[in-house]
């Protein structure tokens, strides 16, 4: 990374193969290449003497990008690929770049873009849906150029691309992305099946290079999840901000009981077996509020040594974070037990008395 006084920015070195390239969507591709970082080094590769590169010229022009000519020696062998991975790989060994971009459809660079990774520099790929897979995945991001195009940005056909966002019917029935999802949730979540949003997104990354929201029409990660409608999301706020977070839920994973859950800390194991010796449902107990938080409740002490709870904020009032305090007692019931999960499932008991 190299310091511009306020902070690290990554310097890309960009190379665009011009016989497998548009450049209709230079503005764009140049504007999603900005978001990873600084292109310090721009090149185009191609035979400037054919006449089909010519809608390049006033392109590299606008963009400070440095074409270089590679002649075509000889009828099906395509020097311009030669030329840009002996250029990469120059590049790459002088250590001054923090990333490369690679510009093509063209499954030649498969090679060059694994090679730059085992050197363990980030290689973002951009090429058209005819892109070969195994050119996409040997990038650590692939971003098909369609989703780049916009109104202002036409294809060289000269229609504006304009992608409809998917109906939930056709993305629930896409059966790559419902488990491509699903997979990233299951990693990156909880005992409880919730998982950071932005935590998905990056396991999705990990396992999909070519994966972008924009590929079904939804420019962000939570609007796409949002229109599957099969995950449950809840947005819950940062204490000491007013910041908010996103969290997601696979809608089949089991819900938190409706009752508030109990467990013993697997150390205290062996004082199971008091709590089974002592209590039975339909019992109460007095806890002490150990941790009040805002979008999961109160976390509670039990008089056996080891036995923790939490009362969910669904059980609980919505003026709990002001009416509960850290050591008050509070009274709960034994409404189930689990054995086999070292569970009970509880009840606030209102009847009784809590005191301060």
């Amino acid at each position: 990374m190299v310091s511009n006084g306020k902070e690290s920015q990554a310097m890309l070195a960009v190379l665009i193969d011009a016989d497998n390239a548009q450049p209709s969507v230079t503005d764009a591709l140049m504007a999603e290449i900005a978001k990873y970082g600084i292109a310090s080094v721009k090149r185009i590769y191609g035979d400037w003497t054919t006449p089909h590169l010519v809608g390049w010229k006033s392109i590299v022009l606008e963009y400070s990008i440095q074409p270089i000519q590679q002649f075509r020696y000889t009828t099906g062998k395509n020097a311009t690929d030669s030329a840009m991975i002996i250029d990469a790989m120059d590049l790459l060994y002088t250590r001054r770049f923090t990333g490369f971009c690679l510009v093509s459809s063209d499954s030649d660079f498969t090679r060059l873009a694994s090679r730059i990774r085992e050197e363990g520099f980030p290689v973002y790929g951009f090429g058209e849906r005819k892109t070969p897979q195994a050119f996409v995945s040997a990038c650590d991001k692939f971003i098909y150029t369609e989703v780049l195009c916009t109104e202002e940005h036409e294809l060289s056909s000269g229609h504006a691309y304009i992608r409809v966002p998917e109906t939930t019917n056709a993305l629930k029935g896409d059966a790559k992305l419902v488990n491509l999802m699903r997979r990233a949730i299951e990693a990156a979540s909880d005992e409880n099946g919730w998982a950071l949003l932005s935590g998905v997104g990056t396991n999705i990354a990990k396992q999909s290079p070519e994966f972008d929201p924009r590929n079904y029409g939804y420019t962000k990660l939570g609007e796409l999840v949002k229109a599957m409608q099969l995950f449950e999301i809840e947005k819950r706020g940062n204490r000491g901000n007013q910041s908010t977070v996103i969290y997601i839920r696979d809608q089949r994973k089991k819900r938190l009981p409706e009752t508030p859950s109990l467990s013993i800390d697997p150390v205290f194991v062996k004082h199971w077996d008091q709590f089974f010796a002592r209590y039975n449902e339909g019992d109460s107990l007095d806890g002490v509020i150990e941790k009040i938080t805002p979008f999961l409740g109160l976390f509670i002490t039990m008089p056996i040594q080891g036995l923790k709870g939490l009362l969910h904020k669904s059980n609980l009032p919505e003026d709990f974070l002001t009416r509960f305090k850290i050591g008050q007692t509070i009274s709960v019931t034994i409404k189930a037990i689990r054995k086999e999960k070292y569970q009970v499932e509880l009840q606030r008991n209102p009847s009784l008395c809590e005191e301060d």
